[in-house]
This record gives structure tokens, C-alpha cells and sequence, in this order.
């Protein structure tokens, strides 16, 4: 009866502990990491401590929908919002300059009715007298476009009617995020995190200057999504895609209503401290584990101001710092973690490149232009007259060389030898007249 009672508490035990195991790796609905990632490494051990992107993404506007958008005329002097359309027969070539990069779209195209730019001005409602936020824009598809395309420059090049149109760095930039826009939820898009829509963003002001506790804050806004991301699923972010995939993500780096999406390019992590296995009690769970203090520098892309050519990526590039634990269970994997800061993100996420939306085509074409030096396409293959040509030219190149060898060393053997006779008719001299000298310079 008692060998019988003791294997029914193992077998409790046992399934108890199943069940411990299966529930440390539950994350929260909007934290779980595979809403981000793919088959994702979680074990600590295996993670890079440090990862960037292969290219540096680039930098640009948000596109402000109280400035119009892409319809706003960055490079005009005045009237640069709610100007009247031109005649494109009329157009002089400085007048062309600056115009908006929306407006240069339909005059490339043809299109007298100036379709792009009036769509453009009807989703900011720009000639309106409608009260526009100054952190509207478009930064949902710009953030994106950073990473997902090449650094574009600054091309000309004829419209259908024969207008000739410098599409300057910055018009480029602003067609490429329209593009995305267009596209909206037709995108294949993965998400973690959620957004912390703060109806009193006071709350926030008080909490970051201290006159706030934490506790107070969160009773005061009774909204889970504004205790932001897991730390765990964020370092699982950061190590993961960063330092083992090479993928870029998109972040939204403010806790609150507004939302500031900025492209992610590098991460070092830096393991300040780590405890001996002990008991945690994470989600109410009871784990034996390690707890790991974390201080994680993230590079990031900020807006920078219109520009006519290609610029360095590193114009747009800050840092900031984010401290926070990190838990890992028994076997090493992590399982959640806390904030140290009340600076936190507030959601990850990233798209698969979706082409050229059909309102937007021709956009290849001049993309590809603008980077036709930085971009390696097909090598050319050679006609077999131009192998033979070349084939003679480096013969003779290579008779040419050989002969200069040949008569470098036919130089070199023929001073060799009259040195030789130099110093043996010196050492004669001196022998014969060895007393004279002696004489002499004594």
C-alpha cells in the first residue's frame, strides 16, 4: 500500500512538473515572440551578445500630413502646401525642380490630372481647416522602406510628354514609402507588442520625472498594453533578428498614444550581472532559474532633413539604452524578464517586401536608376571578338614584362660586374701607393 502511495505522488509530481516546464514558455498574447520571429533560438547560451544589419538603412522625412504628405514641395521657396496646380505644358525646368515629389510622379507619367498628388492631399485633408496632428505622417511605411531598400540618389530623366525631371534623394525616398503605404494590410506583416493608447498622456510626463510610481501610473491607466513589451521577448527580438537572422524590424519607441515607428539597425548587449539558480516567481509561476541583469545600447534610424543627393546613413543613426532582467529556466532558456526603466518600447514589427503597388507603376524603373551605382547587377558577357582582343592585349602585356625582367636583370649582372672592376683598381691603387697615403692624411 505504501509502494503504491508513493508512486502515485511521483506520478503527481512528475506531471506537475510536465506542466511547470510546458507553462514557463507561455507568453502573453501579444509577447509572444513567434509573432515576430520564425523559429527562433531562446537559450541564452546560443545568443549573440551583439548584431547589426549588412547595410546601413538609410534616412528621411515622415512625410507630415499637415504638410500635405508627398505632396508638400520641400524645395520650394514659398506656397510649398496649398498651392494651385500648374499647366504641365507651361512648366519651366525651374518650376519642375520644385515641385513635390508626388507632383513629379504624375508629370513622369503624364498625368495632366495631377491624379497622385490630389489623392495625396485628400488623405491629409491638408486644404482643409481641419486641426492636423504634427506627428501624423508616414512613418508607418517610411520606417519600413529605410530597410527594405537601397539608399536611393538623385536621377533626371524624361517624362512621357518630354519634361525632364530631377527626382531628387529626397522625392525618391518619399515615392518609396508612398509605395508601402498603398499597400496597407495587403502587406505579410508580424507584430509583437501592442500600443499603448494613452487617453491622458500626462500620466507618462509624471511617471518619466518620478512625481509618478510606477504602481500609481498603471492603476491610473488600468490598460495591460501599457506595461509594453516582455523584456524576455525583447531581447529575444534584438539577439534573434538582429544577430542571428541579419532582419531588420520596425519599433515603436514611445510608451503612449503617439506613435514614432523607427527602423531598427544594431544592438550590444552587455550582461552586467548574473544571480546563482534559485526560485522565481515569474507569471505566478514557480521556476528554477537564473536572473540576468541586462544593459542593451539599440541603434536606430531617426528623420533627417530633405535632401537633393544621397547622404551617409550615419546622419540618421542614434542610440539609446535599455536596462532590464532577463530569466532563464533549468535548462538555460528564457522565459520572461522585468524593466529596470520606465524608457521601454512599446511594439515590434516588420514586412515582407510587396512589390510595386499598381498605382505606383514606373517607380521601378526610376528606383533601379537611382541606384545603378551602388547596386551589382549580371556581369556582361564578353562576344568572342572581345576575348580574342583581349587575349592579345594581355600577351603583349605579358611579352612586355618578361622583357623588362630579362633586361632589369641584364642591367643588374652588367653594374654588379663594373663594381667588381671598381673596387679591384682601388684595391690596387691603395696597395701601390699604401706609404704616399699614409704620408699624406696621417
Amino acid at each position: 500500500m505504501e509502494r503504491l502511495r508513493r508512486s502515485i505522488i511521483f506520478v503527481i509530481l512528475a506531471i506537475l512538473s510536465i506542466q511547470l516546464t510546458y507553462a514557463s514558455y507561455q507568453w502573453s498574447r501579444q509577447d509572444d515572440p513567434s509573432l515576430l520571429i520564425s523559429g527562433y533560438e531562446k537559450k541564452m547560451s546560443a545568443l549573440p551578445k551583439g548584431g547589426k544589419l549588412n547595410k546601413k538603412p538609410w534616412s528621411g522625412d515622415y512625410w507630415a500630413t499637415y504638410r500635405g504628405g508627398i505632396s508638400y514641395r520641400w524645395l520650394h521657396k514659398t506656397n510649398k502646401v496649398k498651392y494651385k496646380f500648374e499647366d504641365p505644358s507651361k512648366l519651366t525646368q525651374n518650376q519642375i525642380r520644385g515641385l513635390s515629389p508626388a507632383e513629379k510622379f504624375d508629370l513622369y507619367k503624364g498625368d495632366s490630372n495631377w491624379t497622385l498628388t490630389k489623392l495625396e492631399r485628400d488623405r491629409t485633408q491638408v486644404m482643409s481647416n481641419k486641426k492636423i496632428e504634427r506627428w501624423w505622417g508616414l512613418c508607418h511605411a517610411w520606417a519600413p522602406a529605410t530597410i527594405l531598400y537601397d539608399s536611393p540618389n538623385m536621377i533626371q530623366v524624361k517624362g512621357k510628354h518630354g519634361h525632364i525631371i530631377p527626382f531628387y534623394a529626397s522625392d525618391m525616398k518619399a515615392l518609396l514609402t508612398y509605395n508601402l503605404h498603398l499597400f496597407g494590410g495587403q502587406t505579410k506583416t508580424y507584430f509583437m507588442g501592442s500600443r499603448c493608447n494613452v487617453s491622458l498622456p500626462w500620466y507618462l510626463k509624471l511617471l518619466t520625472l518620478d512625481l509618478l510610481s510606477e504602481d500609481q501610473y498603471l492603476s491610473m491607466v488600468r490598460d495591460e498594453n501599457c506595461n509594453d513589451m516582455d523584456p524576455g521577448a525583447v531581447h529575444l527580438a534584438f539577439s534573434n533578428l538582429l544577430g542571428l537572422k541579419k532582419l531588420g524590424f520596425v519599433m515603436d519607441k514611445t510608451r503612449g498614444s503617439e506613435i514614432w515607428n523607427q527602423g531598427i539597425y544594431a544592438f550590444k548587449s552587455t550582461v552586467e550581472k548574473t544571480s546563482k539558480k534559485r526560485k522565481l516567481t515569474w507569471r505566478g509561476l514557480k521556476v528554477i532559474g537564473k536572473v540576468h541583469k541586462i544593459r542593451t545600447r539599440v541603434t536606430w534610424v531617426n528623420e533627417i532633413r530633405h535632401t537633393m543627393k544621397r547622404v551617409s546613413p550615419d546622419n540618421g543613426l542614434r542610440t539609446l539604452t535599455y536596462k532590464y532582467e532577463i530569466y532563464t529556466d533549468n535548462t538555460g532558456d528564457i522565459i520572461g524578464g522585468k524593466w529596470l526603466q520606465k524608457i521601454r518600447p512599446d511594439f515590434f514589427w516588420r514586412i515582407e517586401d510587396p512589390g510595386i503597388h499598381s498605382m505606383m507603376v514606373g517607380l521601378g524603373d526610376l528606383y533601379t536608376k537611382s541606384i545603378a551605382d551602388i547596386s551589382q547587377g549580371p556581369k556582361r558577357i564578353r562576344t568572342r571578338p572581345e576575348l580574342f582582343n583581349l587575349f592579345k592585349r594581355t600577351a603583349k602585356q605579358v611579352r612586355n614584362s618578361q622583357t623588362f625582367i630579362r633586361n632589369t636583370r641584364q642591367l643588374i649582372a652588367s653594374r654588379k660586374s663594373q663594381r667588381q672592376e671598381y673596387y679591384k683598381e682601388l684595391k690596387g691603387y691603395y696597395l701601390k701607393n699604401y706609404k704616399m697615403l699614409m704620408q699624406k692624411y696621417r
